[in-house]
C-alpha cells in the first residue's frame, strides 16, 4: 500500500494485467497478455546475456590496463629484496 492505494509496477503499466484491465476498465485478452509477458522475459534473458557479455569485455580491458604497469621479476633463492613495513613507514 503506497498512501493508501496500491503499488502498480511499470511493467503493468506497460503491458496491462487482469488487475490493471480491471481497474482501468479495459478490455484484455488473457491469451495477449500472457504472449506479451514471454515476450518481455525473453527480452530479459536477452539483456542479461549482453550485460554479461560487456561485463567480460570491461574485466578483460581492466585487467589489460592493470597487466600493463606491472614489470616482471624473477627472483631466485637468497636474493636480497626490499620490504617495505606500512606501519614503520608511516
Amino acid at each position: 500500500m503506497v498512501y493508501g492505494s496500491e503499488a502498480i509496477s511499470q511493467v503493468e503499466i506497460t503491458i496491462p494485467t487482469a488487475r490493471i484491465a480491471a481497474v482501468n476498465d479495459l478490455e484484455w485478452d488473457a491469451k495477449s497478455c500472457s504472449d506479451w509477458r514471454l515476450l518481455d522475459l525473453e527480452a530479459v534473458d536477452e539483456r542479461r546475456m549482453e550485460v554479461e557479455r560487456r561485463m567480460a569485455l570491461y574485466h578483460k580491458t581492466v585487467s589489460q590496463a592493470y597487466n600493463r604497469t606491472i614489470k616482471p621479476q624473477a627472483f631466485k633463492q637468497g636474493d636480497l629484496v626490499l620490504k617495505v613495513v606500512e606501519h614503520v613507514r608511516r
